[in-house]
C-alpha cells in the first residue's frame, strides 16, 4: 500500500510507475476512478494521479505478496524497465535484480574516493511545504510561545513543538475530506495555526534534521545533577566560533562500585523546588550553565543524530547494505515497544533504568535501557507497537516479530534505498529490492504441526506449508469408529466426503456412526534469513552446494533423502541443461517448425548474412 512521503509527490509517482495497480484508484474528491483494477499505471496515468489533489494513496500488486509458487507472476512485477511494457514469461528477473543492486555497490566504494571518505556536512534546517491548498488541522500536536533573535538581530515570536508523533493534515474546506498528513518531529518551528487556510508550496513548519533537541517545556533555574567538568562533560573550544563547548563524555568507566549516576538538566523553581527533569545522554552538547534561568521553548542540549545513517563516508555504504542483506541484528539496536501504551520511567539501577509500556488493558512490559543512551520517548508519551524509544538502528528481526512480515519487508526496502540514495545518489527501482527481500522471507518455521506430516521446528518452505494444510483441509480425524468397517481405525485421517458417505449408509442400517473432528491445521511463524542463509535452504540440493558448506549440504541432502527438481536457473547450468528462462521454458521448448516454416527457416540460414534487406525479407516471411 504505497502512500504520498512527505519528501514529495514525485517519489509517489516514480513508486507507482510501471506497476500494476490492484484495486481501482479513485479520486476522492469527486469518487471517480483514475485507474481501474489490473491496468498498468503507465507514465501518463502516473503524471495524471499526480496531478489529481483526491488521490492520497494507491494499492498496486507487488512482488513482496504474489503468490506464485515457482518465480514470480507477471502481474506483480509489472513492467520490465528496459522496454517499459509487461514483463515477458520466462524473463530472468531475479539475474535482473542481483545486477541492478551489484551494479551501484561498485559506487558505494568508488564514492569514497571522490568525496574524500569523510562526511561532506548535513543541511542546518529542512522546511516542509504544502503540496496543496487546502485548510490546516492539527493532529497531537503541542506547542509553546518563544520568543527568540533570529540571525539578521531582529526579536521574533516562533511556535516550537514539544510533543512527539504530532501531525499536520491538510484538508478539503469544503468536503473536509484528507489530502495530505505530515509528521511533525519534536523540535520543529510551525508556520501555520490550526483551522488556517494555506496556499500550495506555503512552509509549513522547519526542523533540523541533524539532531534532536532537548526543549525546556516550563519556566525556571536550570540546576546540573550529575553534571560535573572532567568526570561527565569534556569542555572543548569550537575553533569556528571561538566559543566553548561542554559535551557529555562516557563516564561509566569511572564509576566505583555500587556508585550510580545519571547526568540530568533539572528545572527547578525560585524556591529550588524540582519542576522538571531532562536525562542527557552521552554526545550532548549542553547549550545552557548551572543556575541559568530558562523559559519555555529554549534549547537546553542538542544530541547528534547518528550521522552514519544519514551520510558520512563508506562505513555507511556496502557495509550497511551487508547488514541488511543479511538480516544482522545492528551493532547499537534501538529498544522497540512491543504494545501500543503510555511510557513511564521506573527505578534505575547502577547501569541501567527501567522504561514500562502499559496499555488500557493492563498489559504492561519492562525494558532496561543503558544509562547515557538517548531515550526518545518522555515520560507519559503515548507509543505504538514498533516505536523506538531509544536511539539506534531498529532490528528487522524485531519488526518482524512486533509488526510481521510486511511491515519488514517495506522496513528492509526502504533502508536500502536510503544507503544507495544517500551515500551512491542512485535511483534503484524497487521492484529489484522486493525480488531479493521476497526471497529472504519464504521460510517458515513450524510451530504446532497438527495433523500433518511436518515436524516441529522444521524451516519449509511457505508454499510447502500452505500444501500440507491444503492437503488435510477436507479430511477429518476419526475419535470413534463406531460400527465402521475394518478399514476405518482410531485416530485416522479420512476424506470428510467419504465418512459423510459412510455414516449415511450405517444410520440407514442402524448401526453406530463413525464420530469424527476436523484435521487440525499446522502453525508457523515467518523466519528472516539474510541472503547468504537464503541461498543455503533453497530447495534445490545442487544449487545449495554450489554456494557453501557443499559437504553438509549434500549430507543433509543424503540423509533426508531429498530430490532436485531442476526447477531454478543456477542447477541447470551446473547439470547442463537449459535454464528455465527466456526461450528454455517449457513453453517455447515444445514448439516445432513444421513443413512450409522450416524450409524458409532453412532458406534464412543459407542467405548471405552481408545482406540485411534479404535476410529482413525471409525473417518476416516466417513471422
Amino acid at each position: 500500500n504505497i502512500e504520498e512521503e512527505t519528501s514529495g509527490q514525485i517519489k509517489f509517482r516514480e513508486k507507482i510507475k510501471g506497476r500494476v495497480a490492484a484495486r481501482d484508484i479513485y479520486d476522492s474528491l469527486n469518487n471517480s476512478v483514475v485507474v481501474k483494477s489490473g491496468e498498468i499505471i503507465t507514465e501518463e496515468l502516473a503524471e495524471l494521479i499526480q496531478e489529481t489533489a483526491g488521490v492520497e494513496e494507491a494499492e498496486i500488486r507487488s512482488v513482496l505478496t504474489c503468490e506464485a509458487k515457482i518465480g514470480i507472476c507477471s502481474k506483480c512485477y509489472g513492467t520490465n524497465l528496459a522496454v517499459h511494457q509487461l514483463v515477458e514469461i520466462g524473463e530472468a528477473v531475479g539475474v535482473i535484480a542481483a545486477q541492478s543492486i551489484g551494479e551501484p555497490g561498485t559506487q558505494l566504494t568508488l564514492r569514497t574516493f571522490h568525496q574524500g571518505g569523510t562526511a561532506q556536512g548535513g543541511i542546518s534546517e529542512t522546511e516542509t511545504k504544502a503540496f496543496y491548498e487546502g485548510q490546516v488541522r492539527f493532529e497531537d500536536i503541542k506547542t509553546v510561545e518563544h520568543n527568540a533573535v533570529n540571525e539578521d538581530g531582529v526579536e521574533e515570536n516562533r511556535t516550537i513543538v514539544i510533543q512527539k508523533n504530532g501531525k499536520i493534515n491538510i484538508t478539503d474546506p469544503e468536503s473536509g475530506k484528507l489530502l495530505k498528513r505530515y509528521l511533525v518531529p519534536h523540535g520543529a518551528h510551525i508556520y501555520c495555526n490550526d483551522g488556517d487556510l494555506v496556499r500550495k508550496e506555503q512552509v509549513l513548519f522547519s526542523s533540523e534534521p541533524n539532531s534532536t533537541q532537548i526543549i525546556a517545556e516550563i519556566p525556571g533555574f536550570i540546576k546540573f545533577a550529575d553534571i560535573e567538568k572532567g568526570v561527565t562533560y569534556k569542555e572543548e573550544i569550537d575553533p569556528q566560533t571561538g566559543f566553548a563547548q561542554h559535551t557529555i563524555i562516557n563516564w561509566r568507566s569511572k564509576l566505583r562500585a555500587n556508585e550510580t549516576r545519571e547526568p540530568r538538566l533539572v528545572i527547578v523553581d525560585e524556591s529550588g523546588e524540582i519542576r522538571k527533569t531532562y536525562p542527557v545522554p552521552i554526545k550532548s552538547n549542553l547549550y545552557v550553565e548551572d543556575g541559568q534561568k530558562v523559559v519555555p521553548g529554549d534549547i537546553m542540549a542538542k544530541v547528534p543524530r547518528n550521522l552514519d545513517r544519514v551520510g558520512g563516508d563508506i562505513t555507511a555504504g556496502l557495509p550497511k547494505v551487508t547488514e541488511l542483506f543479511e538480516a544482522r541484528i545492528p551493532s547499537d539496536p534501538a529498544i522497540v515497544s512491543e504494545i501500543d501504551g503510555y511510557v513511564s520511567f521506573g527505578s534505575q539501577r547502577r547501569s541501567s533504568k527501567e522504561i514500562k509500556v502499559k496499555n488500557d488493558f493492563g498489559e504492561e512490559k519492562v525494558y532496561y535501557v543503558q544509562v547515557g543512551k538517548h531515550v526518545l520517548a518522555n515520560e507519559g508519551d503515548e507509543v505504538k507497537a514498533g516505536d523506538p524509544m531509544t536511539d539506534g538502528a531498529i532490528s528487522p528481526q524485531d519488526i518482524l516479530r512486533i509488526q510481521g512480515p510486511n511491515a519488514v519487508q517495506q522496513y528492509l526496502v526502504n533502508e536500502i534505498q536510503k544507503v544507495y540514495q544517500i551515500n551512491a545518489g542512485v535511483e534503484i527501482n524497487d521492484k529489484h529490492l522486493e525480488v531479493i527481500v521476497r526471497q529472504m522471507l519464504q521460510k517458515v518455521r513450524v510451530e504446532e504441526p497438527g495433523d500433518t506430516d511436518l515436524l516441529p521446528g522444521d524451516l519449509i518452505d511457505r508454499s510447502a506449508f500452505v500444501e500440507a494444510n491444503e492437503g488435510i483441509a477436507e479430511k477429518v480425524r476419526i475419535t470413534e469408529r463406531g460400527d465402521a468397517p475394518a478399514r476405518i481405525q482410531d485416530n485416522q485421517l479420512q476424506k470428510m466426503r467419504d465418512i459423510a458417505k459412510l455414516n449415511r449408509e450405517l444410520r440407514k442400517n442402524g448401526k453406530n456412526m463413525i464420530a469424527f473432528e476436523p484435521a487440525l491445521q499446522a502453525t508457523s511463524h515467518p523466519v528472516l534469513l539474510g541472503i547468504t542463509s537464503a541461498a543455503l535452504q533453497t530447495e534445490s540440493v545442487i544449487s545449495a552446494a554450489s554456494f557453501q558448506e557443499t559437504t553438509k549440504v549434500l549430507t543433509d541432502a543424503a540423509v533426508a533423502g531429498k530430490v532436485d527438481f531442476l526447477a531454478g536457473l543456477k542447477e541447470n547450468v551446473i547439470v547442463g541443461k537449459l535454464i528455465p528462462a527466456g526461450t528454455g521454458i517449457k513453453k517455447y521448448r515444445s514448439i516445432k517448425l513444421t513443413g512450409e516454416a522450416q524450409e524458409i527457416s532453412e532458406n534464412a540460414e543459407a542467405t548471405d548474412t552481408e545482406n540485411p534487406a534479404d535476410r529482413e525479407s525471409v525473417l518476416s516471411e516466417i513471422e
